[in-house]
């Protein structure tokens, strides 16, 4: 071809190839997948079939099958299969080659058993990796070990990254290496918001090379060399997410968070305790900023099962604080508190000060949730006077403003108001908006409660614009529920109602019990204020239930300020008849609570008892 070229000077040749063909004058393009339609949202059959990934599969199926339509049965199949191969052009041909003997319905489902994990499937249908194994196959040896060296990143990986863990002993240059796979298909190169370059495996492939990663020798050894890559990187972040660039940070842990999980997932399966448990005390925050609560508590209790993970070290101390913060946050007071005194415990042990410092702040913050107010003021003030004598402004801030609701809690405003105020020059001091909104929050808290409507909502209105820049799912649910208290005082009961249901709906997908109980409360004072006492105290005696359960204890500032609320509406009724809705609202389980909390007002007298 060369030859020919070289000899007609005007001839135009169009190839498609697995690699460029290296020859002058040759301009390569790369071949992404094609357009996807959603599995979830079929547009009309025409809108479907002119998908690009669709348009291609009835292409070629029509060239085997020349009577092959999408009709209404079959098209949910024929968009998921094509979902399925991720709109690759050569899987999507082999694929379609099937519709011969298969329905779109059958191809799906055999495309589904060749993801599952362990599944024995016979060699006749294994066809879409046969072609990917045979890509494979034709790489050289080098070429062969980056591929399945690669295929230990889930949700691909900087370039950086991957010449960490694949780099070593490689017999090749890292960059042509990583060209020769995009050349062939196996690899994407793509880049991402921030503009840099991303290196992608798409999954189906990624199994496959995942699959002869394990048949390897050299498997552990590149595991291992992934947990410690991410471990870094989680421990490098960490000081970070509390300091001007903690935007950026959040977003890269939130874009490297499969590969987390999978650095998680190894660490615990190979019962490398420090490994995980590190990892798990380096994330608590990124899981709690983010809304990881649930996933975080569960990750830690594997790390801290794992056998070696008995000894009383400085990461064990760690992850069990950690435990006992993200269980806090939660509401779930039976967890919190034994697992924060259990990890001050082990740092009162070891030498580590700043982890001391933590923990006493955490384990003081349990302690108020429960109610051992005295207790906590002590722990807390401890670890306040550590950080300062580590002149650490990160750890100042945050023990003001762990100090600060621990005096609210005991109806010391004056101090608190000191304290957050403390922490708010702190906090801007360092650039860190995550606390910033949280302390703001708690200031306009506090100047609602005395009657400061317009300061409490420029103060909320700020903290919720915070919230929403770092993606804090749990501060935005809490400073909507402080907005929703001032909005519903100045008579806006919609934008009140709208602002709670968000909050609730929040606090539901956090497994928050606390912020739930939070939010029935708000929906108690919105209802009182409507002049409807039963559903008011109902809602009021299910938030009291709640917090009950969980042994939350709930600031005197705010019973005072719901008690005056509610005060009207008991007024509006007998005796008799308030004290048997606050025994209904009691009785609500919390999903009967969260449902009667959302239904329509003018239902809700009539379904309470339902």
């Amino acid at each position: 071809m060369a030859d020919l070229l070289a000899t007609a000077g005007q001839l135009e040749v169009v190839v498609t190839s697995r690699l460029p063909l290296q020859i002058p004058g040759e301009k390569a393009y790369a071949v992404p997948p094609l357009a996807l339609p959603d599995p979830q949202q079929l547009p009309s059959l025409a809108m479907l079939s002119q998908a690009e990934a669709v348009a291609l599969f009835i292409h070629r199926a029509q060239a085997v099958q020349p009577d092959f339509v999408v009709t209404e049965e079959n098209a949910p199949a024929v968009a998921g299969l094509c979902a399925q191969v991720e709109g690759l052009p050569l899987a999507l041909e082999l694929a379609a080659a099937r519709t011969r003997l298969l329905t779109p319905e059958a191809i799906l489902q055999q495309l589904r058993q060749l993801r599952q994990e362990g599944q024995d499937i016979p060699v006749r249908e294994q066809t879409l990796r046969a072609v990917i194994g045979w890509s494979y196959g034709l790489l050289p040896e080098p070429e062969q070990c980056l591929f399945r060296r690669l295929a230990v990143f889930v949700g691909g990986s900087t370039p950086e990254a991957a010449e960490t863990v694949c780099g070593s002993a490689l017999d090749l240059d890292m960059p042509d290496g990583v060209k020769t796979l995009v050349a062939a298909s196996l690899v994407r190169q793509e880049a991402m918001a921030d503009g840099k370059p991303r290196l992608l495996l798409p999954e189906t492939i990624r199994e496959y090379g995942q699959d002869q990663l394990t048949a390897s020798e050299e498997a552990p050894e590149v595991e291992r060399k992934h947990v410690a890559h991410y471990l870094d990187l989680a421990e490098t972040a960490e000081p970070e997410l509390h300091e001007e660039q903690q935007l950026v940070w959040l977003d890269r842990l939130e874009q490297e968070h499969d590969n987390l999980r999978a650095a998680l997932r190894c660490a615990v399966e190979v019962e490398d305790a420090e490994m995980a448990l590190r990892l798990c005390g380096a994330l608590a925050w990124f899981w709690w900023i983010h809304g990881h609560l649930s996933e975080g508590r569960a990750w830690l209790a594997q790390a801290l099962e794992v056998p070696a993970a008995q000894v009383k070290t400085a990461a064990r101390a760690k992850a069990l604080a950690a435990s006992g913060f993200l269980a806090r946050l939660q509401g779930d007071m039976a967890a919190a508190r034994p697992h924060a005194e259990a990890g001050l415990a082990i740092y009162r042990e070891v030498d580590d000060l700043r982890g001391r410092a933590d923990a006493l702040r955490t384990a003081g913050m349990a302690l108020a949730v429960t109610g051992d107010l005295s207790k906590a003021r002590e722990l807390v003030a401890e670890s306040l006077t550590l950080w300062r004598q580590e002149e650490d402004a990160h750890g100042i801030a945050h023990s003001l403003l762990s100090l600060g609701l621990v005096s609210q809690a005991t109806g010391d405003d004056a101090t608190a108001q000191a304290c957050w105020e403390e922490s708010v020059h702190f906090s801007r001091q360092l650039g860190d908006r995550f606390c910033l909104g949280v302390t703001l929050r708690e200031l306009g808290r506090n100047a609602q409660a005395r009657g400061d409507g317009r300061t409490a909502q420029e103060l909320l209105a700020e903290s919720l614009g915070l919230a929403r820049e770092v993606g804090h799912e749990q501060g935005i649910a809490y400073a909507r529920c402080g907005l929703a208290d001032i909005v519903a005082a100045q008579g806006d009961y919609a934008e009140a109602g709208s602002l709670l249901q968000e909050s609730l709906a929040a606090f539901r997908e956090l497994a928050d019990q606390a912020g739930i109980g939070r939010a029935l409360e708000g929906f108690a004072t919105l209802a009182a204020l409507q002049h409807q006492p039963e559903r008011a105290l109902r809602l009021a005696g299910a938030a009291t239930a709640l917090h009950q359960t969980y042994e939350i204890a709930v600031p005197i500032p705010f019973q005072t300020t719901v008690e005056r609320w509610l005060a009207p509406a008991r007024q509006e009724l007998s005796e008799a008849d308030a004290d048997a809705a606050w025994a209904e609202g009691r009785a609500l389980s919390t999903e009967r609570a969260f449902e009667y909390a959302l239904s329509p007002v003018v239902e809700a007298a009539s379904d309470a008892a339902s």
